[in-house]
């Protein structure tokens, strides 16, 4: 009888020190979760502001450089053709600043009666 006792108690007290060990792995998780949730909090907060800044950065430098384009290409429209060019890279005419003639506009299509649905309907 006693020794069932011993080992009673022993399964007891073991029992004890492993339930203490898994309530401090447990505490430790615990407490390792909090930090990790803190240092993600920390970056967001933190980090948030200068990755704003810097994105703002960027869309400026975009801006800017979509602004200078812009204004380069209007630069170029604005400067009068010397001459139009020949397929073989050799200006045409004398070189006077005269504009070419506008091209005509391109021929009304008239469609056939039998083709027009609106006529063959009446």
């Amino acid at each position: 009888m006693r020794n069932q006792l011993v080992n009673i108690f022993l399964v007891s007290v073991v029992s004890a020190v492993v339930g203490m060990f898994g309530y401090l792995f447990l505490g430790i998780s615990d407490i390792r979760e909090a930090e990790s949730a803190q240092r993600a909090m920390e970056f967001t907060s933190k980090e948030a502001s200068e990755l704003t800044t810097r994105l703002t950065d960027v869309m400026t430098d975009i801006d800017v450089r979509i602004r200078l384009i812009e204004r380069d290409i209007d630069w170029m429209k604005s400067l009068p053709r010397l001459s139009e060019p020949t397929p073989d890279g050799v200006p045409a005419g004398d070189g006077s600043a005269i504009l070419p003639d506008p091209p005509a506009p391109p021929p009304e299509v008239k469609r056939s009666p039998r083709y027009d649905v609106r006529q063959s309907a009446r």
